[in-house]
């Protein structure tokens, strides 16, 4: 007798609970260890079970970045709420050490996220064989659930949003919100990357670096050169 058919509820919810322990993966062991059998044992289930719900270990790694980002975006709407009541300033600091705190933390997850890279090869390499296998079910409907729950269209929704209270609030300098929200993203995302992509050995350099690039994006959008 056939399987009864899943819903796409339950499709979805195995869909997460792969990204989660995929998650658990990146932060113990940093990309290298994400592989398909790795996951699957983590889960307790067969690696080829994951072969119904995702293609291949890479449509995996471009759920599983978005999915980290969603975790770091976690608490955007409280921080939004005390920066609606006169705080815009104060949260958005934050919002920045945060950034900074995060890839003190989990520099996997860091670097995993925010430098693009195709973690496991190309991605239009010829799959290796039985890598690839039939797409599953209602792949395209959960992909666009990911592509609109988050990532970064959310982190930039929630600066551009920050951005625009403190303008109304008087304590940053009028700008287009998006263009500086843009803005802000590579102003402290830009050093901290490049400083974990390079491995700088110097602590004192690192903390330095770091409240530079904090004190520099609040320069920008307040408009305080630091010379009044």
């Amino acid at each position: 007798m056939p399987r009864p058919r899943l819903t796409e509820e339950e499709i979805n919810a195995m869909r997460d609970a792969t990204l989660e322990a995929a998650f658990n993966i990146l932060q113990e062991q940093g990309p290298e260890g994400l592989s398909i059998r790795a996951i699957a044992d983590r889960m307790g289930v067969s690696h080829m079970m994951l072969y119904s719900y995702f293609e291949n270990r890479e449509e995996i790694i471009a759920a599983l970045r978005n999915y980290a980002r969603l975790h770091h975006v976690a608490r955007h709407k409280e921080a939004l709420d005390r920066a609606q009541e006169g705080a815009a300033e104060e949260v958005m600091r934050e919002a920045l050490e945060g950034y900074v705190q995060f890839a003190h933390e989990r520099p996997q997850a860091f670097l995993f996220i925010w430098s693009g890279r195709r973690w496991g090869g190309h991605p239009h390499a010829t799959p290796r064989e039985g890598e690839r296998h039939t797409c599953p079910p209602h792949r395209p409907a959960y992909a666009d659930r990911l592509r609109h729950s988050g990532g970064i269209h959310q982190e930039l929704s929630f600066l551009e949003r920050l951005i625009e209270l403190g303008i109304e609030q008087g304590t940053f300098v009028e700008r287009d919100p998006t263009i500086a929200a843009l803005m802000t993203t590579s102003m402290i995302i830009g050093p901290l990357l490049i400083s974990q992509m390079l491995g700088l050995s110097s602590k004192e350099n690192m903390r330095r670096l770091e409240s530079e690039a904090v004190e520099t994006t609040m320069r920008y959008l307040t408009g305080n050169t630091g010379n009044d």
